[in-house]
């Protein structure tokens, strides 16, 4: 029996089931790898795209779809970082936390961006505009401290680097 974390579904895929439009990104996806196991993890951001995020009733219903034992979809799901289990506000921002970053003080910019948004890492704000991560490297130590937002690349991060980005996306 497989055992997903606490949920707060929005959309539920109805009967195990996935909806039309999703299966049809997927079956296009299925085109281009050797086979249904192979194209697991494109399929899983095909949800996490779809939805915001992969419930436990998403990740049984693409295992069914797909063929799969439904732990297969769990171990990958809980080892890739950028699956995520739980809703994410309109604006993920995930702040890089190795060495590169955390020599050049991320961790003080972390502090002010749960203070300026009034969330702890892992949490998402009341009008679920915002959320807050940590991430392992993101490949930008050239511009450290960094951070992604919604997967867009921010780097050589300052307070008022911080407030400039956060007021755009206001």
């Amino acid at each position: 029996m497989v055992v997903w974390p606490s949920e707060r579904i929005d959309e539920k895929p109805e009967s195990g089931t996935l909806p039309e439009e999703l299966v049809a990104r997927i079956d296009a996806l299925l085109t281009r790898y050797p086979n249904k196991r192979a194209a697991l993890i494109p399929a899983l951001h095909e949800c996490q795209g779809y939805f915001g995020y992969v419930s436990g009733e998403t990740g049984l219903a693409l295992a069914n779809y797909l063929e799969l034992a439904p732990s297969h979809v769990v171990d990958t799901i809980s080892f890739y970082y950028m699956l995520r289990i739980e809703p994410v506000g309109r604006y993920h921002i995930e702040i890089c936390q190795t060495l590169s970053c955390a020599l050049l003080e991320a961790d003080h910019l972390a502090d002010y961006l749960v203070e300026k948004l009034g969330i702890g890492f892992g949490e998402v704000t009341a009008d679920k505009k915002f959320s807050l991560g940590k991430v392992e490297c993101i490949g930008a130590c050239e511009q450290a401290p960094a951070m992604l937002v919604n997967n867009e690349l921010y780097g050589n991060l300052n307070r008022k680097r911080i407030d400039e980005i956060l007021e755009t996306l206001e």
